[in-house]
């Protein structure tokens, strides 16, 4: 899962910057998003966790949480912008959203 939390942060590598993902594969990319959905399922509503970089990852009382705000990885933004998941999201393409599972 922290790859995730990196992948918010692409801008801040010159490699990352040109494109370059911190995911090997939309199923790995997938499987850190289920892993965010099952913890933000753990969270208390307003709770919010400081993680890498600044990044925090917070439960709202609409019983989703959000990661964020960052740059999204690129392989995080072709994934959003070719599937329409009714539990995950983007949120003005620099934070991403997750229901409680």
């Amino acid at each position: 899962m922290k790859k995730l939390w990196i992948a918010l942060m692409c801008l801040a590598s010159p490699v990352l910057a040109e494109g370059t993902s911190m995911y090997d594969s939309t199923e790995a990319f997938l499987a850190d998003l289920e892993q965010m959905s099952v913890r933000c399922g753990t969270m208390a509503e307003g709770q919010i966790d400081d993680e890498i970089f600044g990044i925090q990852f917070s439960r709202g009382t609409d019983g989703r949480c959000i990661l964020g705000t960052g740059e999204v990885d690129p392989l995080v933004a072709e994934f959003f912008a070719e599937n329409d998941l009714s539990w995950a999201g983007l949120i003005d393409g620099n934070s991403i959203w997750v229901a409680a599972r």
